[in-house]
């Protein structure tokens, strides 16, 4: 399938926004001379970047969505172990190890698989498959009747949504068998998957004729939701990324990175670093934890939000040039293994 480049540019601002929640996490609470409504500079990116966990998930829709050739659910199981599953295993080992050392044991290393406990960012790896194995029903489904199904799994991910708020408030009407899970589970992010799904070629060439036309009120739009969306996180305290106000904020988003798009695909060096990262983007997230863990022994990092920021631009660096190397040796271990 041919690449899409506001796609690309879609899926590198979402790991860059990832990269960003993880960093900013430890910073949170820090002292700042410059604050908005008690909130810091840490607080309000931290926040106004929770959009990029559910718009990974809208772009995994929208890459299955727009292939062409309807592939038998075996066949897709297959190749989304390959692609997704075995790295997954093998990053989840890896952190769990790197967690444990020889303390290790198997049922733990087994809940941790399960529940993507390894580490920070593996939940989403675990919600991803629980899409997956909708994905064949809902293909069907979708592509019979877009705007039932879309309003379907609006409604459903809305309910999710406002019952974890409702957990955040006190009020716990989840059963309790799932009630620790409820944040995990596909019904939570359903949404999200399905309005990827929906948006086929000629939707997200209208989207983006949209968003070319209207970039100073989507991006404004953009702005103004992502700080009411921060100064709610902090009236409620808590910072996840499980809100209704973010079924608003995702698509707008998404918007809004269309509307930069055309202005960037004019010139040619930035579509090819957006093309390349793009392409390492999955790798960079699952490695990029590993890198925050090493920089984190450093005092420098540790000097309020400068050092976050310093920090930040030294996570991206280095997970980058990480995530080239491994990259590269993969595709070449397995251009050595294909028979001649």
């Amino acid at each position: 399938m041919k690449r899409i480049g506001a796609l690309d540019l879609a899926r590198v601002i979402a790991m860059l926004c990832v990269i960003l929640i993880h960093v900013s996490s430890a910073y949170i609470d820090h002292t700042s001379g410059i604050t908005v409504l008690d909130m810091n500079l840490a607080f309000l990116l931290n926040q106004a970047a929770r959009f990029s966990v559910p718009l990974f998930l809208l772009l995994s829709g929208v890459s299955l969505g727009l292939q062409e050739r309807v592939v038998r659910p075996r066949r897709f199981y297959v190749e989304r172990l390959r692609k997704i599953g075995i790295p997954y295993l093998l990053w989840s080992g890896a952190y769990y190890l790197a967690g444990h050392g020889l303390r290790f044991t198997a049922g733990g290393l087994l809940r941790a698989l399960l529940l993507g406990q390894s580490a920070a960012h593996l939940y989403f790896i675990v919600i991803l498959f629980q899409l997956y194995l909708l994905y064949p029903f809902l293909r069907k489904e979708v592509e019979r009747s877009p705007g039932r199904w879309l309003l379907a799994a609006f409604l459903l991910t809305y309910l999710a949504q406002t019952l974890r708020e409702l957990q955040h408030a006190g009020v716990d009407l989840v059963p309790s068998p799932i009630r620790s899970y409820l944040w995990l589970s596909a019904p939570s992010w359903l949404f999200y998957f399905v309005l990827g799904m929906v948006l086929d070629r000629e939707r997200l060439r209208r989207l983006q004729v949209f968003a070319g036309r209207n970039r100073a009120l989507l991006l404004s739009a953009t702005a103004i939701l992502a700080f009411l969306h921060a100064a709610q996180s902090r009236a409620a305290g808590t910072i996840d990324a499980i809100r209704p106000s973010l079924n608003v904020l995702v698509p707008l988003s998404l918007l809004s990175i269309f509307s930069v798009w055309k202005v960037i695909e004019k010139w040619q060096a930035a579509q090819k670093a957006i093309t390349f990262w793009a392409r390492h983007a999955m790798t960079i997230y699952f490695s990029h934890i590993f890198v925050l863990r090493f920089f984190r022994q450093f005092p420098r990092f540790d000097r309020g939000i400068s050092g976050m920021l310093l920090l930040y631009g030294a996570v991206v660096a280095a997970a980058t040039a990480v995530s080239v190397v491994i990259d590269g040796a993969f595709r070449l271990l397995f251009r050595r293994a294909r028979p001649s």
